[in-house]
């Protein structure tokens, strides 16, 4: 599951993206294009109520694919059966 709503409150609260980095297990590169595409949006935090998962995952671009180290697990377990 991608964490955008993570990554913003993250750095939103002055954690840096090497910190957020090793919290979500995303790449440095990609929490930098989360954080630059947001700026491009003009989100701030805290987001409204009505950004649901699904509509900022819709902001964001299909290449922004961050998922934390147990889902991926997860996903390629079920995609195993």
């Amino acid at each position: 599951m991608t964490q955008y709503r993570d990554i913003l409150r993250m750095h939103n609260r002055g954690i840096s993206q090497r910190s957020i980095e090793s919290s979500l297990h995303c790449s440095r590169h990609t929490i930098s294009k989360v954080i630059k595409r947001a700026q491009e949006l003009e989100l701030t935090w805290p987001l409204k109520d009505d950004l649901t998962e699904d509509r900022l995952a819709a902001l964001f671009s299909p290449g922004f694919q961050c998922r934390s180290h147990m889902s991926h697990q997860m996903q390629r377990r079920l995609t195993a059966k």
